[in-house]
C-alpha cells in the first residue's frame, strides 16, 4: 500500500492506479506535458467555435448519444469505479444512476429556474418539495470550461459539470484526480464514441470534451491557463486549502468555481421522527464510507431524545459489514481510499479521545485477512464530544458519527453555525414551520428539512458552498447563495430512505435494472 502514485518510465511521467480495497495496481496512464495540454486546449476551443452554434436539439441529440453508451458500458463503468476508489457496489451503480439522470434531464427540459417544483429523481419527483432557489442561474456558454474533480466520485461529479457545461455550450478540459485516472480515461473514450454515434464527427473531428491525466502540477498549468484567458473559466472540486490557493492566484477571481469541503452539520429536534431520523443520520454519516463533501460529519441532538438516538445509532451500526468484496453485495462500507486519508481520521479520533470523547463503538482499523490489503476502519460513535476537537471543526472524510448534545433551539443553532464550513446541513423535526426558520438561520449552501443529499442529483438547484466551501472562501462577507429544501415526511419520503439503509442484493438489482432500463427511452 505504500506504492507511488506517480512512476518514471523512458523519460515520461505515468500515474500508477491502485485499488484501495485490495492493493492490486492498474494499468498506468501517461501524465501529460505543459505542450499537450495546451494543445488539448487549443483544440476544445476550436470545438467549441462548432459546438456553440449548435442548438439546444442538436447539443440533446450528443446527450442522448453519450447516455445510450453509459447505459451500454454500465458494467464496466461499476467495475472501475469500483477497483480505482474501492467503493462497495451499490454506490458504484448510484454514481452511474445520477450520471444518466442528469444527462436525461438537460437533454429533455434544460434549465428550468422554477421557484417551487417537484424534483426529477425516480422518488423525489412524488415528494411534496418546497425550495428557495436564487433569483438566477449561472449557466451561460463562456467558452472552454476547465474542469478539475476529486476522487471520491470519478463519475458522477465531472459528468455533473461536463453536463451543464456542455448543456449551455462550452467545450470542456477535464482533469480527473490522480488517484482515479483511468475512470477519466473511459469517461474520455465514451464521450469521442458519442460524437461520432450522434453524427458530428463528420463536421468536427473531435468531441468538445478533453481529458488530460496529471497530478497537482497539471492542476497549476491549468491556473496558468485561465490567467492567460487560454481556459475562459475553471470549475475546481475539492479541499477548501486547494480551493482557497487557486482563488488568491486566479488574476479573474469570477472566473472561477470553487466547490469546496464540508463539515456538514445534523440538527435533531425532540420532536422529529426518530426513525427516519435515525436511519438518516447513519446513511448521511456513512454513505461512501463518509468520504462525501455533503457527509453529515457533526450530529447536534436535543437531551430530551439524546439517549434514544445514540441507541438506535448503535443499534444499526452494530449490523454494518465494511471490506471489498465486488460480488458481495451486502458490504456497507469499503476502503479508505489511501494512508494519508486514514492517518488524518485516525490523527484525529486520537486528538478526540485526548480531549475527553467517548468511543461507544469502532475506533480501530480491522486487520487480518483481505483488510490488510487496503486501509478499513470500523465505524465509529463518539460522544462527550465539543468544538475543542479537530473531529468536530476539521473535514474528516472518513466513517465518523460524533454526536453532540444541547438543551435548546438557540443552543442547537449555535453550535450547527461554529464552524468554518459551510456546505450543507440538515433540520430534523416534526414541526415544518420551525424548521423552515431553523433552516434560515443555518450557516451553509443548502439546508434541508427532514431529508438529506437529495439535491446533489438534482439539475435545477445548483450546489452553492457558504463560508469556506465555496467561492465565499477569504471574503469578508459570507455568500448568500443558499437553497433550502423542505420535504414534508409523507410516505415517498420514507420510501427514499431506501437509499440510506442497508445494502443488500436486493438493492442492487433495483439500481441495475434502473440504470438499464430506466433510460431507453
Amino acid at each position: 500500500m505504500a506504492l507511488d502514485r506517480v512512476v518514471e518510465e523512458a523519460g515520461r511521467s505515468y500515474l500508477q492506479p491502485l485499488n484501495p480495497g485490495d492493493g492490486k495496481v492498474g494499468k498506468r496512464v501517461l501524465i501529460n506535458n505543459e505542450d499537450e495540454i495546451r494543445a488539448m486546449v487549443e483544440k476544445a476551443r476550436r470545438v467549441h467555435d462548432f459546438w456553440s452554434q449548435l442548438s439546444i436539439k442538436q447539443r440533446g441529440r450528443y446527450l442522448r448519444a453519450l447516455e445510450r453508451l453509459i447505459v451500454k458500458a454500465s458494467d464496466t463503468i461499476a467495475k472501475l469505479i469500483g477497483e480505482e476508489n474501492g467503493k462497495v457496489a451499490v454506490e458504484c451503480w448510484e454514481e452511474i444512476l445520477v450520471s444518466l439522470q442528469l444527462l436525461h434531464y438537460y437533454r429533455k427540459r434544460g434549465f428550468s429556474d422554477l421557484r417551487k417544483f417537484k424534483g426529477t429523481d425516480p422518488l423525489s419527483a412524488f415528494k411534496q418539495i418546497e425550495t428557495k432557489l436564487p433569483p438566477s442561474s449561472k449557466g451561460q456558454d463562456v467558452g472552454v470550461v476547465g474542469v478539475i474533480v476529486p476522487w471520491n466520485y470519478p463519475l458522477m461529479i465531472p459528468m455533473n459539470i461536463i453536463t451543464r457545461s456542455l448543456f449551455y455550450g462550452n467545450a470542456v478540459v477535464l482533469k480527473p484526480s490522480e488517484q482515479t485516472p483511468r475512470t477519466g480515461e473511459l469517461i474520455k473514450f465514451l464521450t469521442d464514441q458519442a460524437w461520432r454515434e450522434s453524427g458530428f464527427a463528420s463536421y468536427c473531428e473531435h468531441s468538445p470534451i478533453q481529458v488530460i491525466q496529471g497530478d497537482h502540477a497539471v492542476g497549476q498549468i491549468m491556473l496558468n491557463l485561465l490567467n492567460e484567458d487560454k481556459l475562459n473559466f475553471l470549475v475546481f472540486c475539492g479541499s477548501s486549502g486547494t480551493g482557497r490557493k487557486l482563488k488568491q492566484a486566479a488574476k479573474h477571481k469570477d472566473r472561477l468555481e470553487l466547490l469546496l469541503g464540508g463539515k456538514d452539520a445534523f440538527v435533531v429536534f425532540e420532536d422529529c421522527d426518530l426513525n427516519m431520523t435515525i436511519n438518516a443520520l447513519v446513511g448521511s454519516c456513512l454513505f461512501n464510507t463518509g468520504q462525501s463533501c455533503s457527509s453529515t460529519e457533526r450530529v447536534y441532538v436535543a437531551e430530551s431524545v439524546v439517549s434514544v438516538v445514540v441507541s438506535g445509532v448503535l443499534e444499526r451500526v452494530k449490523r454494518l459489514r465494511v471490506g471489498y468484496n465486488p460480488d458481495d453485495h451486502s458490504i456497507d462500507l469499503g476502503a479508505i481510499m489511501n494512508r494519508r486519508q486514514f492517518e488524518m481520521i485516525m490523527r484525529q479520533l486520537r486528538d478526540a479521545k485526548a480531549k475527553g470523547a467517548k468511543v461507544l463503538f469502532g475506533g480501530k482499523r480491522l486487520v487480518g485477512g483481505a483488510y490488510d490489503l487496503g486501509y478499513f476502519l470500523e465505524p465509529t460513535v463518539l460522544v462527550n464530544v465539543n468544538h475543542d476537537m479537530d473531529i468536530m471543526t476539521e473535514e474528516t472524510f472518513g466513517p465518523i458519527i460524533p454526536i453532540m448534545t444541547a438543551k435548546n433551539e438557540r443552543e442547537l443553532v449555535r453550535l450547527a453555525n461554529d464552524c468554518r464550513f459551510g456546505l450543507t446541513a440538515s433540520v430534523w423535526t416534526g414541526d415544518i414551520s420551525r424548521g423552515r426558520r431553523v433552516a434560515e438561520k443555518l450557516e451553509a449552501g443548502t439546508v434541508y428539512v427532514n431529508d438529506v443529499f437529495w439535491t446533489a442529483s438534482e439539475p435545477k438547484v445548483h450546489w452553492p458552498g457558504a463560508k469556506e466551501s465555496g467561492n465565499s472562501i477569504d471574503e469578508a462577507r459570507p455568500s448568500e447563495d443558499k437553497v433550502i429544501a423542505v420535504t414534508k415526511g409523507n410516505f415517498i419520503d420514507r420510501l427514499s430512505q431506501f437509499w440510506l439503509k442497508r445494502n443488500t442484493h436486493a438493492k442492487l438489482v433495483l439500481m441495475r435494472t434502473l440504470v438499464k432500463f430506466a433510460f431507453r427511452f
